[in-house]
């Protein structure tokens, strides 16, 4: 058994044509789970966005002009899914099981700013968590080694822990 996974930023979804050519794209690749960051959704797009994907769609967003996550499975041949909305916009966890194994998808839109709670907060969930088989995928925006990961600009953009 494999899973088809993808992590995309699509720098919104608000605009319809733009969203139509995501959900075609994702369902063309047979990409049974997205992880999608900056989709730029409020909770009236979610009722209009599960219609259009047709198969389970789990957002987390309350502003149209930033943010927003959101893990949009197809075809996973699981009976029931478990979806917690941690940091609103930011981290999401979706948990399902397939042939015996539990399988905890976390999807993150980390923080452009100096800020570490929401690792903080992603450790702890893997902590807690320890016996299920985790897929972490997103958008950290952060850079490790700025000498290899960047290019031009201030190489001390973020401050090192």
């Amino acid at each position: 058994m494999s899973i088809k996974l993808c992590t995309l930023n699509v720098k919104g979804l608000a605009g319809k044509n733009k969203r139509i050519q995501v959900f075609e794209w994702l369902k063309q690749n047979k990409v049974n789970s997205s992880f999608l960051q900056e989709l730029h959704c409020t909770t009236e797009n979610y009722n209009l966005w599960q219609n259009e994907w047709k198969d389970y769609l789990f957002l987390s967003g309350n502003t149209s002009n930033s943010l927003g996550i959101g893990n949009l499975c197809n075809n996973l041949p699981c009976k029931s899914f478990e979806h917690h909305d941690i940091i609103t916009g930011r981290l999401q966890t979706l948990r399902f099981t397939i042939q015996e194994t539990s399988y905890y998808l976390i999807n993150v839109y980390g923080y452009t700013q100096d800020d570490t709670s929401l690792f903080n907060t992603l450790n702890t969930i893997i902590m807690e968590n320890n016996d299920n088989t985790f897929i972490i995928g997103g958008e950290f925006n952060t850079i490790v080694n700025p000498l290899l990961d960047k290019k031009n600009g201030n190489l001390n953009a973020h401050k090192q822990d």
